[in-house]
């Protein structure tokens, strides 16, 4: 699961005692809302019996800071590269590129770094996907 999602836990049979390691406050009565990243050890324990259920909550990404062309201005049919400054992928993500909009129109690309040759003056997005959530995007010309 993601940083900041919250799940209510339950069980088939009710009077049970809900506890989690760590013991961080993340969990409130049975409401688990984890704060940070990491496994959790989630254990619901009644009478002599004890289940235990672990939990993992993986890394977010971090929307880029800034897209860069390489070389700056390009002529008709010369090939370049952009590039994706900051941000970082989150577990199972991946830097994605588009030219229609942040998101919108077909995807152009996948990785920090795509190269081509555009066909005319064009504004390219690229956001982290995948994961935990999607980015905001960043641009260049």
């Amino acid at each position: 699961m993601c940083p900041g999602q919250c799940i209510t836990l339950t069980a088939d049979q009710s009077g049970g005692t809900w506890s989690v390691s760590p013991n961080d406050g993340s969990l409130t009565g049975n409401q688990f809302c984890p704060i940070a990243t990491q496994v959790y050890t989630i254990s619901y324990t009644l009478a002599a019996c004890v289940i235990n259920q672990t939990i993992n909550v993986v890394t977010p990404s971090v929307a880029p800071t800034a897209a860069v062309a390489n070389p700056t201005s390009l002529c008709p049919g010369s090939t370049g590269a952009i590039s994706v400054i900051g941000g970082s992928l989150g577990t199972n993500a991946q830097w994605v590129w588009y030219a229609g909009g942040c998101g919108v129109g077909g995807v152009v690309g996948v990785g920090s770094t795509i190269s081509g040759t555009p066909p005319t003056t064009a504004t390219y997005f690229v956001r982290a996907e995948g994961g935990c959530a999607t980015t905001a995007c960043a641009s260049v010309t």
